[in-house]
């Protein structure tokens, strides 16, 4: 065993007796089996240490410039001996030899070769080092702890049954179909400091509402289209939390600073038919829900399930514009209005939920 490692010394020590020596210019440099960057590692070299390099890589032609082929390279290193190499110009790599005594490849980026004569006049620096992998200094406050701002925000997407009055048409109500009501909203929110494990959020909750409901008359037919924007203050709590999911529970006091009532009012049998817009100038709402939270379920963000129950406090619609079709409303004037009752309205609702 010790005369075959006394050999194996011996015969690399010779192959790179004249070997060029240079230094590595990257914080790691992979030494490869092969010159292909998917080829296998070796081992890594880093920033300041000495290489030695194959010295056939640092030929120069005295007498001209040496042109060959790369067919004539491939032909002359078939018929050459194993310790024929001839590298070619383009390559991206140098050729070198490993700890363990092979062949090996380094990329050419990652060396500076001493050649000890004008040739490293020429060497130009790398633009960017990407085996760096170090952050950047100054470091972070509070590094390697990244420490949360206590910012919350999630958006969600609801869906419900309407529940509205329905205006005081002159002709009978025979009938009522309900459509869904569909509701997107925006939670802005930031944790308490009186909370300390962060359960408690005050914030900003806005959103729009749009819903429809269809009432069949005697002679006529209505359609109730409503619109509303709403904005107001938010507050939450988690009651129970562990490291995969939470329960919570929220409310809201909302404003509506666009409540838009449009009736559309048609003839059953006849092509008579009217539109007109009602609008409602103080509007408020008080939201209460409850939600289950499932942490990084996808990618970043939390999934979020839950139902909410909106209490709309009484309010009166005043029509913008006046009508024409005297049998379908109860005044044409523009000061036309009707009042509506509380009322409450259930929704389920999907969303996702961040933290910043």
């Amino acid at each position: 065993m010790v005369i075959i490692k006394l050999i194996f010394f011996y015969t690399a020590f010779f192959s790179y007796a004249f070997a060029l020596e240079g230094k590595i210019v990257v914080l790691e440099a992979p030494v490869f089996r092969h010159p292909d960057e998917t080829s296998k590692i070796a081992h890594y070299l880093r920033k300041g240490d000495a290489i030695y390099i194959h010295p056939q890589e640092g030929f120069v032609d005295e007498y001209g410039e040496l042109e060959i082929p790369d067919a004539k390279i491939e032909e002359n290193q078939t018929k050459a001996n194993a310790s024929t190499y001839l590298p070619k110009p383009e390559s991206l790599f140098l050729k070198t030899i490993s700890r363990d005594g092979n062949e090996a490849y380094v990329l050419k980026e990652h060396v500076l070769i001493h050649y000890k004569d004008r040739r490293e006049f020429s060497y130009k620096e790398i633009d960017y080092d990407h085996t760096d992998y170090r952050i950047a200094e100054p470091l972070p406050k509070d590094y390697p702890f990244i420490k949360q701002s206590g910012y919350r925000g999630f958006t969600q997407i609801a869906f419900g049954m309407p529940n509205y009055k329905a205006y005081p048409y002159k002709d009978k109500i025979t009938d009522t179909s309900y459509g869904v009501s569909n509701e997107v909203s925006f939670i802005w929110s930031r944790a308490e400091l009186i909370n300390e494990p962060k359960r408690f959020f005050f914030g900003v909750m806005g959103g729009t509402h749009f819903s429809s409901i269809t009432f069949l008359l005697n002679r006529q037919e209505a359609v109730q289209s409503n619109i509303r924007l709403s904005l107001g203050p938010f507050a939450s709590y988690d009651i129970y939390r562990n490291k995969r999911y939470a329960f919570n529970v929220y409310t809201s006091s909302q404003y509506y600073f666009y409540d838009s009532m449009e009736i559309s009012i048609k003839e059953r049998e006849g092509e008579l038919k009217e539109s007109r817009a009602y609008k409602s100038n103080l509007s408020f709402s008080q939201l209460l829900g409850l939600n289950f939270q499932f942490f990084k379920s996808f990618y970043t963000f939390d999934s979020i399930i839950g139902s909410n129950v909106r209490i709309n406090l009484p309010k009166n619609y005043t029509a913008d514009q006046k009508g024409f079709v005297t049998s379908f409303w109860q005044n044409t004037s523009s000061d036309d209005s009707y009042s509506q009752p509380l009322t409450a309205e259930v929704s389920l609702f999907i969303g996702l939920q961040s933290y910043y």
